[in-house]
């Protein structure tokens, strides 16, 4: 899977934006606002899955739309068995993969052939099942400063919400 490096930035009092940015840059330990951060990828993943790429992935090839059809009745787009979709919008999944240091968080999947769908091969056009929004990187952004806030309640700082 390809390296996200996801940053945000905050608009607005230049102060703010100054001290926002100084405290991000002094947290050591990420750690806590990991899981919310992760829960936004899992939605999002959960919703490119049951849009079948917000409608951008290929149609399936008339042979083995008609196979999966068949022996898959019901099944969409990059669903056979949902091993992959269960590995990128469930933490908990066997084949998930989700790793965490006090200042990096690798989100994805240990099953083999999604390099395939993210990439596409010769026989195969690419259907990325892992695609980070605009949208979600906005939220990630907006989880780290609501957790930045509580914490900064929590240390007797008067925050507004």
């Amino acid at each position: 899977m390809p390296f996200l490096d996801v940053h945000f930035e905050v608009q607005g009092d230049e102060e703010l934006v100054r001290a926002f940015s100084l405290m991000a840059s002094r947290v050591d330990d990420w750690r806590p606002f990991w899981p919310d951060i992760a829960a936004v990828f899992y939605v999002g993943e959960g919703a490119r899955f049951d849009s079948q790429g917000f409608g951008s992935w290929p149609q399936l090839s008339d042979g083995y739309r008609k196979w999966k059809m068949k022996h898959y009745p019901g099944e969409k787009i990059l669903s056979l068995t949902g091993d992959l979709r269960r590995s990128l919008t469930n933490r908990f999944s066997p084949d998930t993969v989700y790793e965490d240091s006090p200042r990096e968080l690798i989100l994805g999947t240990i099953i083999h052939y999604a390099k395939y769908h993210q990439y596409g091969t010769r026989r195969m056009p690419p259907r990325p099942p892992i695609d980070i929004t605009q949208e979600q990187v906005n939220e990630m952004a907006q989880r780290a400063i609501a957790s930045f806030a509580h914490y900064a309640d929590v240390l007797g700082f008067g925050t507004e919400t």
